[in-house]
C-alpha cells in the first residue's frame, strides 16, 4: 500500500487516511478461525447479549482509564516532557489492567500444583 501511495514514503495524511479506513474495514471483515469462521464485526455486533454496563458506567470507566493513564505517564515521562506513542499505549495497557483487578474482573492466585522441572536439554527431545 505504501509503494502504491508514495515511493519515496512521504504521503500527506489526507491522502493516507482513505487508504487507512479501507484496510481497517478489510481486516475487521476478514473471516476468521478463531471466531468460529465469522469476521470480527459480527462476533462483536452479534453477540447475543448486553454490555455489562450501561453508557454512564462505560464513560466513567473511560474517564477513569483516562485519568489512570495520565498519572502513570507523568511518572514515567522523559526529561524534556515528551512520551512517546509506545509508552501511552502501555499506559494504557496497565490502566486496564489494574481497573479490572481492582473490579475483581481479573485474579491472581497461586495454583498450587507445580509442574517438574525440565532442562533445556531433556525439554526438546
Amino acid at each position: 500500500m505504501s509503494e502504491q501511495l508514495a515511493p519515496s514514503g512521504a504521503c500527506p495524511e489526507n491522502a493516507l487516511n482513505p487508504w487507512a479506513d479501507s484496510a481497517i474495514y478489510h481486516l475487521n471483515h476478514v473471516h476468521r478461525d478463531k471466531l468460529k469462521g465469522r469476521n470480527a464485526c459480527v462476533a462483536y455486533h452479534c453477540r447475543g447479549y448486553k454490555s455489562f454496563f450501561d453508557i454512564r458506567e462505560r464513560r466513567a470507566i473511560y474517564d477513569w482509564l483516562l485519568d489512570k493513564q495520565n498519572d502513570i505517564l507523568l511518572e514515567v515521562k522523559a526529561l524534556d516532557g515528551s512520551v512517546s506513542n509506545k509508552a501511552a499505549a502501555n499506559a494504557w495497557r496497565q490502566a486496564a489492567m489494574i481497573w479490572l483487578w481492582m473490579n475483581e474482573f481479573v485474579k491472581v492466585s497461586l495454583n498450587g500444583k507445580v509442574l517438574p522441572y525440565f532442562t533445556w536439554k531433556n525439554a526438546h527431545k
